[in-house]
């Protein structure tokens, strides 16, 4: 159940919110507004709702605004401030400060209950949107994942310095290969003859988009196929190649 903390220095103004509120909630209450900065301390974290009054003792509701504001509490608890004051510039006043809203006493009570309703969903569907973008992969990390998932060994190499960038979980393994690939050229990774033809393969690539499959021995003693293509920027340059090496079984 949602708790809610509603906040008015008059008795009957907090009976008649529980009476209200009672049936949807779990309701905490204080009396003026140190006591709802201490409660938004001990028990910030599962408030789902503030109801505040603006005029109370101690420090009143334009104080309890500015504390949470300072303190990033705004943006998590919806604050629905109640004034018994139609006055157009503290009402803006208190929507700058950022409050949800501000509601004019006396209030309709079916529309405070589904304004209350109504600010919890919104937050809640804030919340499941910020938590699905996190969860999201960025796009780098989708790319690498799905190269992860590839059984044959692939890898990103720079194209002016020859350094391996991106090194799948294949190529890691790749009989022969050093624990971590990434940072080494091509060249240190394959022999000698290999990796000049390897080399010369990636020339022809750079200089004339041509995709030259080349055939090496691998340090196991089999045979593999590397193949290189290009990735361009938004500028059509190449930005990277990437090579895939898969052992032939003819």
């Amino acid at each position: 159940m949602p708790r809610i903390l509603i906040a008015d220095d008059a008795d009957i103004g907090r009976s008649i919110l529980k009476t209200l509120l009672k049936k949807d909630f779990e309701i905490l209450e204080a009396r003026n507004g140190l006591e709802v900065v201490r409660l938004l301390q001990s028990e910030g974290d599962s408030i789902d709702c503030l109801v505040l009054d603006l005029m109370m003792p101690v420090m009143d509701g334009h104080k309890v605004l500015a504390y949470m504001r300072d303190n990033d509490l705004l943006v998590r608890i919806p604050t629905l401030v109640l004034s018994a004051i139609s006055d157009p510039a503290g009402i803006s006043g208190c929507l700058e400060a950022g409050a949800t809203d501000v509601i004019e006493k006396p209030y309709e009570p079916r529309v405070l209950l589904a304004k209350i309703h109504a600010a919890i969903r919104r937050l809640a569907a804030v919340r499941a949107s910020a938590e699905a973008d996190a969860a999201a992969p960025e796009d780098g990390d989708l790319y690498e994942a799905i190269l992860d998932a590839l059984p044959e060994a692939v890898f990103l190499e720079d194209p002016v310095t020859r350094l391996v960038s991106y090194a799948n979980a294949a190529f890691r393994a790749f009989p022969g290969m050093p624990a971590d690939p990434v940072g080494h050229p091509h060249a240190d990774l394959l022999p000698p003859a290999e990796a000049a033809a390897v080399t010369a393969a990636t020339d022809d690539l750079l200089h004339h988009h041509i995709q030259r499959p080349v055939a090496i021995n691998g340090p196991d003693g089999n045979h593999y196929t590397v193949l290189f293509n290009a990735l361009l920027d938004d500028t059509g340059a190449i930005s990277h190649i990437i090579g895939a090496i898969s052992r032939d079984f003819s």
